[in-house]
């Protein structure tokens, strides 16, 4: 749950930095907003359906790719919805905005695994 946590708050923190730049002639304010509640929405479900894709299928990137899909469309739909962004900008910032994320996610989880297997192996030989 922790990790949930995190990768939220990295997600977030990327894809409001990258909206930023891109949508600088929009209040910074009303970009965040939009932002942050289309990640909402977004990244938790979007989590816990990789989660239960990891475990449950047999080929898990397909179906992490196709939720990625997803996600891109209606994050897009928000933000041209609520930024007043024509559609094809919308979509192609949420392309953006998303694989930088994901990739980022991706290799501090890469980062995380490695440390915590580090770690516990560590402590394997420790007796109490």
């Amino acid at each position: 749950m922790g990790n949930l946590i995190l990768f939220f708050i990295i997600t977030t923190v990327i894809e409001c930095f990258l909206a930023l730049i891109l949508f600088f002639k929009i209040p910074h304010k009303k970009t965040l907003l939009v932002v942050i509640s289309a990640n909402l929405l977004t990244n938790p479900l979007a989590n816990y359906l990789i989660l239960l894709n990891t475990q449950y299928f047999h080929n898990p990137l397909t179906n992490i790719y196709t939720l990625e899909l997803v996600v891109v469309v209606v994050e897009a739909f928000i933000i041209s919805k609520y930024l007043h962004i024509k559609t094809i900008k919308a979509l192609l910032a949420s392309i953006l905005m998303n694989t930088v994320s994901f990739f980022v996610g991706y290799i501090a989880f890469i980062i995380i695994s490695s440390l915590i297997s580090i770690v516990s192996k560590s402590f394997q030989g420790l007796s109490y």
